[in-house]
């Protein structure tokens, strides 16, 4: 019996074992998402400010409208050149001029609070590079990229310190 009570012994502890290993995976890769997420934030929150005091609002509207249809599974969506004012920081008067721009060039239509997506490509064209980086930062939350070097990673996201260094130098 004694034999039985020990392999019985044994066979709990690596189940408590297993369990606790199956744990720390999780809070492992928890931890990882959360600060791959906070990156994107704070990236987007920064490149937010740089648009806004550097860009036109043709270019903004463009990128900020990017970013919206990235996150919708449509190519329209219902909204009002007064909330678009407010998103982006700008008078009402400045949205109608660009997004009528957008609809003159045939890339957008947009009448009565509703705005259809027709030449997604020509809207890349229109918008500032702060998209690219934005659109980087969130691939690197969603698709677990590394954000260094462009390779895909398992594991906690790691930047590279120098890099980021030379990138605040150059800029």
């Amino acid at each position: 019996t004694d034999v039985f009570y020990q392999s019985e012994r044994t066979y709990s502890s690596l189940f408590l074992l297993s369990s606790a290993i199956n744990q720390a995976r999780f809070w492992g890769f928890a931890r990882g998402s959360l600060l791959r997420y906070t990156q994107f934030l704070i990236t987007q929150i920064a490149q937010t400010a740089v648009c806004n005091r550097h860009h036109s609002i043709e270019r903004r509207l463009s990128t900020w409208l990017l970013n919206c249809f990235d996150r919708l599974t449509t190519n329209q969506m219902t909204i009002t050149q007064e909330l678009i004012s407010h998103m982006l920081g700008v008078r009402r008067e400045g949205v109608t001029k660009a997004a009528g721009k957008l609809h003159e060039l045939g890339i957008v239509d947009y009448e009565r609070g509703h705005l259809r997506l027709l030449d997604r490509s020509g809207l890349e064209a229109l918008a500032c590079e702060c998209y690219a980086v934005v659109r980087h930062q969130f691939e690197c939350v969603h698709l677990r990229k590394d954000c260094v070097s462009g390779r895909r990673y398992s594991g906690c996201f790691i930047r590279n310190p120098v890099t980021a260094a030379e990138r605040l130098r150059s800029f």
